[in-house]
């Protein structure tokens, strides 16, 4: 007889409430936690129910990878997750489907281009060289999580649209302050269950006002940096490189698409760098000897005369290991929301069109056959990988999503987290603060370390200015600045920041 697939009803669940289904088992900034507890004990496809709301929750590894490569074609994003974006109006690449996100995609692919990202180092140094000053001045214990923070919105807006909104000191900011109100919002919203994210969203006039102030500022960003472009300008910023490309027809992007995918990428680009960042330094902060021998690589091949150049990346594969080890036990994104197009048999269950489908981006970070002692963290055991085990990580664990909806921000998020990583080691030495409560794996955005109280004592207490760090990066730590530094690096990617290496 012909196999036949199982259907929703014949899937494992958690115990059901006859009328909730599972809601309540679990607080909304937990549901990351909930979907990987469940995968260890009903198996690597079951279901759960929010009223009469069924969601598939899938990990089992391969099956995930191959979802992913099947994206846009057969599946897409759960469909209210579009819907809230367009009423936000802040509808970009993340939120877009078919047709439309091939025509974002080739407005975003330019701006992430290694010539691209090799421009914006001095950008990325100029801040992280205000973060490491910050430290100093910080009181012994502090909450590394938000330092993280805001050194990442610091360097994204930079980044995004050349302007240096400084958070790092003045974390009062007008505009960072409607941001968090937009994103907190996209983020209570677009995570089910939707009761929870409709009782606890702010009230519709304090969000309809920072939407209008993000709106207005931005387009004031772009419609003044238009004005200073000429065709031969080579872009500093993503914004600069956006209002430069093309679409099929030879034709500019309008402001309205452009403003729309600034505002993608500034909410992407934040929450999910800075948490595996943090979360690296969180397990490093647990084992001094660790942390010491990662410290030890930076101290050998950092450049004696400093800055950091795009080439000298390439010499910390055991800081980037660290970063890696970061995404393998906790995901800046930990899954995805997708329904299928059409009728489709997952795993051997029979999913219906419209489903939700929960799939786990890191299903196999536990798979002990690739990686032994699996829940150590263990920065080496990438260096050690052969060939044919870089190709199985990536089917294991996809923390940038995978396919072709691979994230066109993973070259230039790795780039930050080596970098802050590695100003970090060099200038401090971090410890936990054992007395606050435990830290815990929060979600909102991205998986973020809640309550990462640390204690750094620099290494270098007499300097004033960080040594190694440009002078030029270190006046302008205390500068606003709106026009970014010119390129000091010239050469080509390490392919140490291959697929096989990463996660959407």
């Amino acid at each position: 007889m012909p196999n036949i697939p199982r259907t929703l009803k014949d899937l494992p669940s958690p115990k059901e409430h006859w009328l909730k289904g599972n809601l309540g088992q679990f607080k909304p900034d937990e549901i990351h936690t909930y979907f990987y507890k469940h995968a260890k004990a009903l198996g690597d496809t079951y279901k759960i129910r929010l009223f009469n709301k069924p969601v598939v929750v899938v990990s089992n590894a391969a099956v995930v990878f191959d979802i992913l490569k099947q994206r846009p074609s057969r599946y897409r994003r759960a469909k209210h997750i579009e819907s809230i974006y367009k009423n936000a109006s802040v509808h970009g690449a993340f939120s877009s489907e078919g047709e439309q996100w091939k025509n974002y995609r080739q407005l975003l692919a330019p701006a992430f281009k290694p010539k691209n990202i090799k421009r914006m180092l001095p950008i990325i140094q100029k801040s992280v060289a205000r973060f490491l000053a910050n430290i100093k001045q910080a009181p012994q214990s502090f909450d590394m999580r938000t330092q993280l923070h805001r050194l990442l919105v610091d360097i994204t807006c930079e980044l995004a649209f050349g302007y240096d909104i400084n958070t790092l000191n003045n974390p009062d900011s007008k505009l960072q302050g409607h941001l968090n109100i937009v994103f907190d919002q996209l983020s209570r919203t677009s995570t089910p269950p939707t009761l929870y994210s409709r009782l606890m969203r702010p009230c519709q006039k304090t969000l309809d006002t920072s939407l209008a102030y993000v709106r207005k500022e931005i387009l004031q960003f772009i419609r003044t940096t238009k004005s200073q472009l000429t065709p031969e300008h080579e872009p500093n910023t993503i914004l600069e490189a956006l209002l430069l490309a093309k679409d099929e027809q030879g034709q500019a992007f309008s402001e309205e698409i452009i403003y729309g995918n600034i505002i993608t990428l500034l909410s992407a680009g934040e929450d999910t760098t800075a948490s595996t960042v943090a979360w690296a330094v969180y397990y490093l902060a647990k084992n001094q000897n660790l942390q010491q021998t990662v410290r030890d690589e930076i101290t050998q091949h950092y450049p004696p005369q400093g800055p950091l150049q795009w080439q000298d990346l390439d010499n910390f594969p055991l800081t980037l290991g660290a970063c890696q080890e970061a995404l393998r036990l906790e995901p800046a994104v930990p899954f995805l929301l997708l329904e299928p197009l059409g009728d489709e048999v997952i795993n051997g269950v029979y999913i219906s069109k419209g489903t939700t489908v929960a799939v786990l981006l890191a299903a196999g970070n536990h798979n002990t056959a690739l990686f032994e002692h699996s829940e150590h963290f263990n920065p080496a055991r990438w260096q050690a990988f052969t060939p044919e085990q870089k190709k199985q990580s990536a089917v294991e664990l996809s923390p940038f999503g995978g396919g072709p909806r691979l994230c066109p921000g993973m070259q230039l998020s790795l780039t930050e987290q080596k970098i802050i990583l590695i100003e970090l080691l060099k200038h401090y030495n971090i410890t936990l603060d054992n007395t606050k409560p435990a830290v815990k794996s929060q979600y909102r955005l991205a998986a973020t370390p809640a309550h990462l109280r640390v204690s750094a004592v620099a290494l270098q207490p007499a300097a004033m200015t960080p040594q190694g760090m440009a002078p030029a990066a270190t006046a302008q730590a205390t500068q606003p600045q709106t026009q970014p530094a010119s390129p000091t690096v010239n050469s080509q990617p390490s392919p140490q920041y291959a697929r096989a290496h990463t996660i959407e």
